[in-house]
């Protein structure tokens, strides 16, 4: 039996691919938990139109993401923390603090950062890893916040 996928499913295929199961698989299994409907029914046109929007909406916010993340790249972020005498932070640069400020300015946030804790004031390379698997080095430098 020919079906269309509404969500993904493992070992079978991902959402709005047109498969060839059996019968029985279909009739019993996909059909009744709504992972699929019957290819040529009324449905699976609409589920076709639905994969076609979400992949367009997928791709410009792919876009918009390589954007923000070539104007990130090679920035300097400035962070204030409280210091003592010999420029040792009292609690230091978090990962999240950073991701924080990054999507406060760029309105992306990283998924995760390299080269954090920092514990010490002054410039620092980091490394932002996107969920799109970009990279973006920037450099955080933290000043003394009396």
């Amino acid at each position: 039996m020919k079906v269309v996928l509404t969500k993904n499913v493992p070992q079978v295929g991902n959402s709005g691919d047109i498969c060839q199961v059996k019968d029985g698989f279909a009739r019993h299994y996909l059909l009744p938990k709504g992972l699929a409907v019957q290819y040529g029914d009324q449905g699976s046109d609409k589920v076709l139109r639905e994969v076609e929007s979400r992949q367009l909406k997928k791709k410009e916010l792919s876009e918009e993401m390589e954007k923000a993340i070539s104007e990130i790249e090679g920035i300097t972020l400035p962070i204030a923390a409280r210091t003592n005498k010999k420029d040792q932070l009292f609690a230091s640069v978090s990962e999240g603090l950073i991701k924080k400020k990054v999507n406060e300015k760029y309105g992306v946030s990283p998924d995760l950062v390299i080269g954090v804790p920092i514990k010490q004031a002054g410039s620092h390379q980091v490394e932002l890893v996107f969920s799109n698997g970009k990279h973006a080095s920037i450099v955080v430098v933290v000043e003394k916040d009396i």
